[in-house]
């Protein structure tokens, strides 16, 4: 399959996705999420999960392989890190982050795929000792990534939730453009 036929079918996907999440969570209210973020974090999943789990994401994401749908959601995440600073009106990037607790390891194959397809990081962390350690640093990476405008992902009430998790996946998309016009 062709990249840029598997690119139109990643399209497919995220219109699919967002038109299921409008319908179903948005409800009149004013919700932005990003399809591209979710898709990419079923992406880093996929490379990290055990072959039934692997192949019913790729059979929801409409890919043949992992390594073919790594190379699709690479070339996205090249063009909006491109994006980002090709034009003075506009300010895009794109940041993705995983947690894992550090009683486990990461596999090698997981970790080349996260920082160099999707120029990610990975952190181990101590989720049942240490929760709002976590959350802080959470939430300070979101913070960060989204220019201050995303300042908490993590609330002090999901301590409880954060205890008993063994991995945390996010990703933050941030665009700013002028909306001025230039005379």
């Amino acid at each position: 399959m062709e990249l840029g036929q598997s690119t139109e079918m990643q399209n497919d996907v995220m219109v699919l996705l967002a038109k299921h999440v409008i319908a179903t969570v948005a409800n009149g209210s004013n919700f932005v999420f990003s399809p591209m973020s979710v898709n990419l974090l079923l992406c880093l999943i996929a490379v990290g999960s055990s072959c039934v789990s692997k192949q019913q994401i790729l059979t929801f994401l409409m890919s043949p392989s992992s390594d073919h749908l790594n190379a699709v959601l690479a070339k996205m995440v090249s063009v909006v890190h491109a994006n980002g600073t090709e034009r003075s009106d506009l300010r895009l990037s794109m940041a993705t982050g995983v947690w894992i607790d550090q009683s486990l390891s990461v596999k090698p194959s997981f970790k080349e795929v996260l920082e160099n397809s999707f120029k990610g990081n990975c952190s181990h962390v101590d989720f049942f000792n240490k929760p709002a350690e976590v959350i802080d640093e959470v939430n300070t990476w979101a913070e960060f990534h989204t220019n201050g405008l995303i300042k908490q992902i993590l609330s002090r009430d999901s301590i409880e939730a954060i205890r008993d998790s063994k991995l945390l996946l996010a990703n933050a998309v941030y665009l700013q453009r002028s909306l001025g016009r230039k005379i």
